[in-house]
């Protein structure tokens, strides 16, 4: 049977019958619904908006749209989104109120390193290392743009990339990092080389600071604009208006960045070129500019358009009469105004929607399940807990900022304590209970108190595994009047036994985290009543990992390097007398230096 796709529809609702497709194949019948007009979904009218009621809550992170397909007049179909960002409120005063509180933060909060224009970039040679550094006298070239690098950047760069030299003499101590494909010259050349640091000296700023910020007040009409435009390709006797344009606080800032060029004129594909270079598509995107929303409609302001494009009642331009008639449908902005406090008038600021949120931090982190495995080295070739391991790589992608796990080196430290936690198939209940006598007598207060029973639980010679009777009994008695458990009886050794990255264990560390949880997260999950959870679902497997690792300020150790010393540092943290401080340090250095597993994250 042969079904023409498009013409078969998918109905909401209504009664089923069946219809002959083809009189000729007695076969070819199709099932479907009949339509009931009240209840059958349908698109809205197009050109149109939709007003949401009540508005919807959008959190920080929270996926809200697609990008979808759009069919220009002269263009094969292609997909976009339009994206805006606009504010009604008082951008002077916020930026004013932010650069003050951006003065009161700790040094800690400064998290982007301004490289200045003119800062030398020294040309790469193959015998640059610790030993050899490079200095400011070797060859190279200056940069023409300020650029602010995020620390997270430099933070990912691989470790040859990075050289630290400490402080000698009158020297301050000195950070070089090998940049490709960022700094520029004066030609608009991208120069790729070493660049200094001189700690205490070089300038790093907080986002607070809006450090590059500009408020344009773009005050020019849209028909100098438009003029503009059409003057760029021939002389239309709109000279006087187009040059109004061209003199306006927003070319003006524009040239400021692009330059004019031999033909003094600022076009499309300048734009575009200047976009291709990061320090020019950084100060593009740091201007906040406000002008008239084109989402309100007025008859207006669109008459001076007629005369620029030449459109008269004895002369109609047919397609720029539908332009306006959609422009008008589709301009909510008097309708929604009052409602979500938005000047009357229509003028607000409007954002770089991806460099405003770049600047705040906000980065795509992208840790996957191979990752892991290659920290967990016993899953390499196995499938059994993927599913596991998946849940665990999208929970940090999607919050590796909030969870303070956005860097190589931060997850490096934190899996290499996991990874010392759970072994390497990654273990996260506890469940062997395989323990010697001499090891049950000299660790856990019961059976110290009552020596002789340790010999009904553990080993002599030959480890051998219990059966579940004999590990609950043995959970109840070594995690018995402690950590907030119960007595023996009370069965809350096994109900609260290791679970999660940490081996969460005793009923106190469960009722932390629940509460830690419903702060944190916004989610009241009762994880003492049901405290399987912390195994069984991988959001909150990896969640008591970050619990821990956030309530500790265990990144804060991170931050300050991966040395031996700092993994210890971290260690005295998880568990100040265990005897695994070399086994973490070599997980580290596996994961971190030999593998490299989160490099490229």
């Amino acid at each position: 049977m042969s079904i023409d796709q498009p013409n078969v529809h998918c109905l909401a609702d209504g009664e089923v019958v069946a219809y002959r497709i083809d009189s000729r194949y007695p076969l070819s019948t199709l099932y479907t619904r009949r339509r009931t007009p009240s209840r059958l979904l349908s698109p809205h009218a197009s050109p149109s908006f939709v007003i949401v009621e009540p508005p919807i809550q959008i959190k920080a992170g929270q996926l809200i749209g697609h990008i979808g397909p759009y069919q220009g007049m002269k263009k094969s179909e292609e997909r976009k989104l339009h994206l805006e960002v606009f504010t009604g409120q008082d951008m002077v005063k916020f930026l004013a109120d932010s650069r003050d509180w951006a003065r009161q933060l700790p040094e800690r909060e400064r998290t982007w390193l301004k490289l200045a224009k003119g800062t030398k970039v020294i040309s790469h040679q193959d015998s640059f290392k610790k030993a050899a550094p490079p200095t400011l006298d070797d060859p190279g070239h200056e940069s023409a743009d300020d650029l602010l690098i995020p620390r997270s950047l430099l933070d990912g760069l691989r470790s040859e990339w990075t050289i630290q030299l400490p402080a000698a003499g009158e020297q301050k101590a000195r950070n070089w990092y090998r940049l490709d494909n960022l700094l520029n010259d004066a030609a608009g050349n991208l120069i790729d080389g070493w660049i200094c640091e001189e700690v205490g000296a070089t300038p790093w700023v907080s986002p607070w600071a809006w450090k590059g910020y500009d408020i344009i007040v773009n005050i020019n009409p849209l028909e100098e604009g438009m003029a503009y435009f059409k003057e760029l390709t021939a002389d239309l006797g709109l000279q006087a208006m187009a040059d109004r344009w061209d003199k306006g606080p927003l070319q003006t800032r524009l040239y400021d960045i692009i330059g004019t060029g031999p033909d003094n004129k600022l076009t499309a594909s300048k734009i575009k070129s200047a976009l291709e270079i990061p320090a020019r598509a950084q100060s593009i995107a740091q201007l906040f500019i406000q002008y008239e929303s084109e989402w309100r409609y007025t008859a207006k302001r669109m008459e001076p358009l007629d005369k620029v494009l030449g459109h008269t009642r004895t002369e109609p331009i047919l397609n720029w009469i539908a332009e306006k008639e959609r422009w008008k449908a589709l301009g909510f902005w008097d309708e929604v105004a009052d409602k979500v406090k938005l000047p009357d008038g229509g003028k607000v600021y409007h954002f770089h929607p991806v460099g405003f949120l770049g600047w705040l931090g906000f980065r795509e982190i992208n840790v996957t399940k191979e990752m892991l495995k290659m920290v967990f080295e016993g899953l390499k070739n196995t499938s059994g807990k993927d599913e596991l391991l998946q849940g665990m790589a999208d929970e940090i992608s999607e919050n590796a900022e909030r969870y303070r796990l956005d860097t190589p080196l931060r997850l490096s430290h934190f899996f290499a304590q996991v990874r010392q936690e759970v072994g390497a198939t990654l273990e996260v209940e506890e469940n062997s209970f395989i323990f010697s006598v001499h090891y049950l007598k000299g660790n856990f207060k019961y059976f110290i108190d009552h020596p002789d029973e340790a010999n009904n639980y553990g080993y002599t010679t030959v480890k051998a595994s219990l059966p579940l009777s004999k590990k609950i009994e043995l959970a109840n008695r070594m995690y018995c009047n402690k950590i907030g458990n119960g007595s023996v009886a009370s069965g809350d050794g096994w109900k609260y036994r290791g679970r999660g990255l940490k081996h969460l264990t005793g009923k106190d560390n469960y009722q932390n985290f629940q509460r830690y949880h419903r702060d944190f997260w916004g989610e009241n999950v009762e994880f003492v009543e049901a405290p399987d959870l912390v195994h069984q679902d991988p959001v909150y497997v990896l969640r008591s990992g970050v619990f821990f690792w956030l309530k500790n300020g265990l990144y804060e150790l991170a931050d300050k390097g991966g040395g031996p010393s700092n993994v210890d540092a971290i260690t005295a943290r998880v568990n100040l007398h265990t005897d695994s401080y070399g086994d973490r340090q070599r997980n580290f250095k596996r994961i971190y230096a030999n593998e490299s597993i989160f490099t490229n994250i």
